[in-house]
């Protein structure tokens, strides 16, 4: 299969010659500490322990979990998730235009989390 023959050039990017190059970046491409992160986590003693060794945690984006003795719970979302100049990261974006660059990364704060959420008010649906 041919698939970079028969995909068209853009002529923005005279580079391409008679096919389609295409370029992939991954968060986890880059030098991270989220093994430092598993090992924090893992000597957590509270939650803002948790949360503190959590915010290490680069790359995968993890959902993290956490409950102590004391009935608390918890949820956390950290992780290196890239913010654009253009686009959503849904789609492929030209990688010759900087214009679709990343810019830099959702804060760890900006992310979101929860500590004792308080319980649903909604009644389950009634069977028939």
């Amino acid at each position: 299969m041919k698939v970079g023959k028969k995909a068209t050039v853009d002529t923005a990017a005279p580079d391409r010659g008679d096919g389609y190059g295409i370029a992939l970046r991954w968060t986890a491409e880059d030098p991270g500490n989220s093994m430092d992160a598993v090992f924090a986590i893992d000597k957590a003693s509270n939650w803002s322990e948790f949360r503190s060794a959590a915010a290490k945690f680069d790359v995968p984006s993890q959902n993290l979990v956490y409950a102590d003795t004391k009935n608390n719970i918890g949820y956390t979302l950290p992780g290196k998730i890239p913010t654009r100049g253009e686009g959503d990261g849904s789609l492929p974006v030209p990688g010759w235009d900087s214009k679709y660059a990343w810019t830099g990364y959702i804060p760890q704060s900006a992310l979101p989390y929860e500590y004792n959420p308080k319980p649903a008010t909604s009644s389950p649906p009634t069977r028939p």
